[in-house]
């Protein structure tokens, strides 16, 4: 979070999976009869719910964090999609190193020379389907919807939530290889530059 507010990451990341959790154990009548106090404190509960939400779900899902697998197919892909940058020139960092390494160190090359673009974003947007994913089945099993929703209704949403919740791991998987591309990609075009 910044001084000047809430941040897109936070927010994506954080406050709406915070407050998917809280909805569902609501009721219409509660939330119509909240004061500001009382929305300021669950505002401030959801976003605390959101921040241990996280955390937990960066621990379970540690696993697929910089994994190697990806991040070499990534790289690979990256270097023969741009046959022109020689692979020597690699990203700067020792050949020696080993690909997790290497990655962070062209992030970071990336980030101190401001070249980062668009993935902070992406990263946001990541990190917001990691959120949810779990979230997304504890609404099928509580069976959401019923107090705010007719029968019908109702139905199409569990329909829509089951189909969304079988395809975040796809999409996520599309994402997190979309962010090592960029990264690769602009290191390479850092390096090419320098070069020149």
């Amino acid at each position: 979070m910044t001084i000047q507010g809430m941040s897109f990451y936070d927010f994506i990341g954080k406050l709406i999976p915070g407050t998917m959790i809280w909805v569902p154990l609501l009721t219409s009548e509660l939330i119509s009869d909240f004061s500001l106090l009382e929305t300021i404190t669950f505002f401030t509960l959801m976003f605390l719910t959101g921040l241990l939400w996280d955390a937990f779900m960066r621990i379970i899902f540690s696993w697929l964090r910089l994994n190697k697998t990806m991040l070499k197919n990534s790289y690979r892909n990256t270097i023969k999609r741009n046959g022109d940058v020689k692979a020597s020139s690699d990203t700067g960092a020792d050949p020696r190193d080993d690909i997790r390494t290497k990655y962070l160190k062209s992030y970071t090359n990336l980030e101190f020379h401001s070249m980062l673009g668009n993935i902070p974003w992406i990263e946001a947007q990541e990190n917001f389907l990691r959120n949810i994913w779990l979230i997304l089945l504890y609404l099928i099993i509580m069976d959401f919807g019923e107090e705010y929703f007719s029968y019908g209704c109702k139905n199409i949403i569990q329909i829509v939530l089951i189909i969304t919740y079988s395809l975040i791991p796809i999409l996520w998987y599309f994402m997190q290889m979309k962010i090592y591309d960029l990264v690769w990609e602009t290191e390479l075009y850092l390096s090419s530059k320098k070069e020149r």
